[in-house]
């Protein structure tokens, strides 16, 4: 294990920890314009990582990269509240995905 590996894990942990409050928060209004390009950003760090041998920050990297898609997916301006509130009751409970798409 070298000590970039960790140092870059680290800073995107500290990233994800940093990016909790967005997510959480309902009134958070967040562009698409932001989100997206910091997700595809942390997906393809990621790779770029893994494949130099840094499993540790490809992690986190990866780790960034969810959190920004939570984001873009809960906290766009462009999705409704009331899509929001389907979206979550689909994630938190896929027995309900069938009744809230009818």
């Amino acid at each position: 294990m070298v000590w970039q590996d960790v140092l870059f894990l680290v800073g995107s942990l500290l990233s994800v920890i940093v990016l909790v409050p967005a997510v959480r928060n309902a009134n958070a209004r967040i562009p698409l314009a932001t989100s997206l390009p910091k997700m595809l950003l942390g997906g393809v760090y990621a790779i770029t990582f893994a494949s130099m041998g840094m499993y540790l920050a490809a992690g986190g990297l990866l780790a960034t990269g969810v959190m920004w898609c939570l984001i873009a997916a809960y906290r766009s301006p462009s999705v409704g509240p009331a899509m929001r509130s389907r979206r979550l009751a689909a994630v938190v409970r896929p027995d309900r995905r069938r009744r809230l798409e009818d």
